[in-house]
């Protein structure tokens, strides 16, 4: 991958990944175990650079019919897991396509909540997506794909050669076990604006990491 330089106000995110859709830039990850596939959180600044009709963050499973993925959809953030037909999807209504912005996209999942619209929740610049194009939530105690011993891909659909990211992505986590708010990896400015916050104290669980985007970094997870 290429390394690109972007900014925060205060805190300073130093290096990005490159994302080019044409160069099919992806990273991969198999987990030597499954742990929690009920609970857990994935969050990342992204910068679109194209306007690709899918464009994956994060996706896991074994096959076209067997995935979890959270994406960008028509520039809609979406987010679903297919099982021979959805077993449930969010997609917003309002689209992201400003290729002079950075979005702070996070989504959480725990399906152990009884109350069923808070089993997964999206998050674009620290405010919480509530307007819908698609709102099918999933079953109490549902497992899913993402955490278990299948291969995890960012910025690829997992299970085809497509939905390459074309843009940039920084600050890559993903929690483990744990749902938690865009206030772990951000705050409001001094002008209500939602910018970054260097992150510290989480636990990342078993098969949580964190990916920086620095050469000279040694991944966590």
């Amino acid at each position: 991958p290429q390394w690109m330089y972007a900014s925060g106000e205060d805190f300073t995110l130093d290096q990005s990944l490159r994302c080019d859709y044409g160069r099919k830039t992806n990273l991969s990850k198999t987990f030597g175990a499954a742990t929690n596939r009920k609970i857990f959180t994935f969050s990342t600044w992204w910068k679109p650079s194209g306007l690709a009709v899918d464009a994956y963050l994060i996706s896991a499973g074994t096959s076209g019919t067997q995935n979890d993925a959270f994406y960008l959809s028509g520039n809609k953030f979406d987010i679903g897991s297919y099982s021979s037909g959805y077993d449930f999807r969010l997609q917003s209504t309002q689209k992201f396509r400003d290729p002079s912005a950075w979005y702070h996209l996070v989504a959480t999942v725990d399906s152990t909540d009884s109350t069923e619209g808070n089993r997964v929740k999206m998050y674009v610049n620290g405010s919480r997506v509530t307007d819908f194009a698609i709102e099918n939530y999933p079953a109490l105690n549902d497992e899913f794909h993402m955490n278990s011993t299948e291969e995890h891909t960012i910025s690829k659909n997992q299970y085809t050669d497509g939905g390459y990211v074309s843009g940039y992505m920084a600050e890559v986590h993903f929690i483990d076990g744990t749902a938690l708010t865009p206030s772990s990896f951000g705050e409001a400015g001094d002008y209500g604006e939602w910018k970054p916050i260097e992150v510290s104290g989480l636990t990342y669980g078993t098969n949580g990491f964190y990916l920086p985007f620095k050469q000279d970094y040694t991944v966590e997870g």
